[in-house]
């Protein structure tokens, strides 16, 4: 009896302690092992590493338990492009300035001899002409059209003191002035204009009164039809069509003919294109004022005039006179004196309204001209003749 209760207590323990003891924590010996018991549980400790800074963030598809707030991206604003202000276009300051004379142009550009030019109208005596720079308007006597026939070089003579200058305007100090039967040679002619080749082989202009086709004879007589006469020009030194003769009025010249657009060569060197001609009275823009040119504007181009053909402020008032034509007085309708003049019978009244450059502005019978200052006398001319004043050379 004490034997059995004795395995019944160890039996109880064994179970006891089975019971106690976590899975694992007891080893089954071998056969032969002597069992090990273990006196406390094992115990499996994992070390734990800290996570990183963003390991609240969840990896691609897991949830997070605990979700910070989060808010909407500050986009950083995008700066809106900056405009600069349209500068107004800032307006050149002029001043008002009149004009003397009729036929005042405004030079835009100056040509070349033997430019090729587009003719597109004809007014007024000019021409209207383009190139790669624009339109120009350029005195229609400068300018041959194509098919028009050229005159032939020949040699000539000049009468004495016969200036030749570089430009066609006759303008400036000439470079030479000739002595009488000082022989040159005649390249081209164009209404009272030669341009002509001397002997050491320069080029220049003169007017044609100034050229005599034959050699002038010593004592030769003016009346005389010899062509030693003096050295009168020759008709052949005329171009082809005549001169074109002209009267004094308003600045316009006569055109006989219909007008056809073509292809023209400039006929001088140094040409002058206009941007646009004004007549006496007419208002200017200057925009900078020189002693020998100015800047003007006309529309929204810019051309220069001589300084001397505007008048700024209020001038004094020239003080007009009564004078008189001296023998062979030439009464030129324009202040460059390149059109054909009408001569004046000596004595002819003329009202002396103006000065300009070497020239007298001038009345004859209510219309305006130009006489050569040389050419006017403040006195009645008396003697030399029975007509009371110098001898007059007949107009043809």
């Amino acid at each position: 009896m004490k034997l059995c209760n004795y395995l019944a207590l160890v039996l109880m323990t064994v179970l006891i302690v089975a019971c106690t003891v976590p899975n694992g924590a007891l080893k089954v010996p071998a056969e032969g092992d002597t069992p090990v018991v273990q006196d406390s549980p094992v115990v499996t400790v994992s070390l734990v590493t800290p996570e990183p800074e963003n390991a609240n963030v969840p990896e691609q598809g897991e949830t997070s338990e605990e979700t910070l707030p989060t808010s909407d991206p500050i986009e950083a604003p995008t700066p809106e492009p900056t405009e600069e202000p349209t500068p107004e276009p800032t307006e050149i300051p002029t001043e008002p300035a009149g004009v003397r004379v009729n036929g005042v142009g405004v030079v835009g550009k100056t040509f070349s001899r033997g430019a090729t030019v587009n003719v597109t109208a004809l007014q007024d005596g000019y021409y209207t002409v383009a190139d790669d720079d624009g339109e120009w308007l350029v005195e229609s006597w400068l300018v041959r059209m194509d098919g028009e026939t050229e005159p032939k070089p020949y040699d000539a003579y000049a009468k004495g003191n016969t200036a030749v200058f570089s430009n066609p305007y006759l303008e400036g100090e000439p470079i030479t002035t000739l002595g009488t039967n000082t022989k040159l040679t005649v390249e081209d002619a164009f209404r009272l204009l030669l341009r002509v080749t001397l002997n050491d082989g320069s080029e220049g202009y003169t007017l044609a009164s100034g050229v005599s086709k034959s050699r002038i004879s010593s004592g030769g007589s003016q009346s005389s039809s010899n062509g030693q006469d003096g050295g009168d020009i020759s008709l052949s030194a005329q171009p082809a069509g005549g001169f074109t003769v002209v009267r004094l009025g308003a600045y316009r010249y006569a055109e006989t003919e219909p007008f056809t657009p073509g292809t023209g060569t400039i006929l001088a060197e140094g040409t002058e294109g206009y941007i646009a001609v004004f007549n006496a009275e007419d208002m200017m823009r200057v925009s900078e004022r020189g002693e020998a040119v100015c800047t003007v504007s006309a529309g929204d181009r810019t051309g220069t005039v001589p300084t001397d053909l505007l008048v700024f402020d209020d001038p004094a008032p020239y003080e007009a006179w009564n004078g008189y034509a001296k023998n062979n007085a030439d009464l030129h309708r324009h202040y460059r004196m390149l059109d054909e003049p009408e001569s004046l019978r000596t004595n002819t009244s003329v009202h002396v309204v103006g000065e300009l450059r070497d020239l007298y502005i001038v009345e004859v019978n209510g219309q305006t001209g130009y006489l050569r200052m040389s050419e006017v006398s403040r006195a009645k001319i008396t003697g030399g003749g029975s007509s009371g004043g110098d001898w007059t050379e007949p107009v043809l």
